[in-house]
């Protein structure tokens, strides 16, 4: 068991430690802003990975509670003075509220009725962005949000003002993030998440597990950490707006946890690396990205339908399988 749990964890740590040195390669400042965009698709990914990956629910709203912790991230530090280190957690925690809004009303809707809710709670979040002026200041957005200031105690304090400094504060948030998601799906929560999946929600019922509080609990914690996410962006970009956090936003996130692999920790990572990137190369036609990300997605689907992690594992598997039919027969 203890074999088996490092086996997992290895590539992930392996995977942090290059990401780790990657500032030793990427030294220009424009790639490393990409790289900073791409660690947030990776925060959106890994916390819809729970919903979609765990629960077997296509979530849709992503961007809508990451928007929520942005604009709520940039009010309280802008109105009322927190500094950055408290809210962040606390941008997160309002988007928590705001899935548990979302998540009392979707109990019982599965498959296509519940991404059609979640959907339908983007559009009308983007559309109160917009639309109310007093507090979001409509379509002009909020301009002059904060920077993080400064980390650490006396000498050892730094300040986070460079592209630097925000990647390895981005890297540690993600690091922390993967942590408490990977200790969620491997404990008794996590195994109930696999329960109440569309096909099984009435036989979880039916054997007690309470489906109604782990599937409230899992919008809860996907919401809080796109909520993190989003506050993330709004002080690394200084500036938010409604059109940031609409339905391609949502969309590219399912899509980067489909292509890495929905039900494991390291699929949405890599899915992230891999289509983090395009997006950003996809700017310049951004009018085509929905019909890029459906095209990646049909193919992903269709010919690896458990993501590269699975390709990947089937491989080993295979390698492992003819090596251990080899040996016997070398013996012989």
């Amino acid at each position: 068991m203890r074999n088996a749990r490092v086996a997992r964890l290895l590539p992930l740590a392996m995977l942090f430690l290059v990401l780790l040195a990657l500032p030793m390669v990427v030294t220009r400042s424009y790639y490393m802003h990409i790289v900073l965009l791409t660690g947030y698709y990776m925060l959106l990914a890994l916390s819809v990975n729970l919903v979609t990956g765990f629960t077997g629910n296509l979530f849709l709203a992503a961007a809508a509670f990451s928007g929520i912790g942005a604009y709520a991230s940039a009010l309280l530090t802008m109105k009322w003075g927190f500094p950055f280190w408290l809210a962040l957690p606390a941008a997160g925690f309002v988007a928590a509220v705001f899935g548990f809004v979302l998540g009392y009303p979707c109990l019982r809707l599965i498959g296509p009725y519940f991404s059609i809710a979640t959907f339908g709670f983007g559009e009308i979040t983007r559309l109160v962005f917009v639309n109310w002026y007093s507090v979001t200041n409509g379509p002009l957005g909020i301009r002059g949000i904060p920077g993080p200031g400064r980390i650490g105690i006396g000498p050892l304090s730094a300040s986070i003002d460079s592209r630097l400094s925000y990647y390895y504060l981005l890297l540690g948030i993600i690091l922390i993030s993967t942590y408490v998601l990977y200790r969620i799906i491997n404990s008794h929560i996590g195994r109930a998440f696999w329960a109440i999946r569309s096909e099984t929600f009435m036989l979880a019922q039916m054997i007690g597990i309470n489906a109604t509080k782990i599937k409230i609990y899992s919008f809860m914690v996907t919401a809080f950490f796109c909520g993190m996410a989003g506050s993330f962006y709004a002080h690394y970009m200084r500036f938010i707006s409604p059109d940031t956090f609409v339905f391609p936003e949502s969309a590219a996130a399912v899509a980067m946890a489909v292509v890495g692999g929905m039900g494991t920790i390291t699929g949405p990572i890599i899915g992230a690396i891999l289509l983090g990137v395009s997006v950003e190369l996809l700017r310049v036609v951004s009018q085509y990205r929905m019909v890029v990300y459906g095209l990646v997605m049909i193919v992903s689907v269709l010919f690896m339908p458990e993501g590269l992690v699975g390709v990947a594992r089937r491989i080993f598997s295979q390698r492992r399988r003819v090596a251990a039919a080899g040996v016997p027969a070398r013996r012989g």
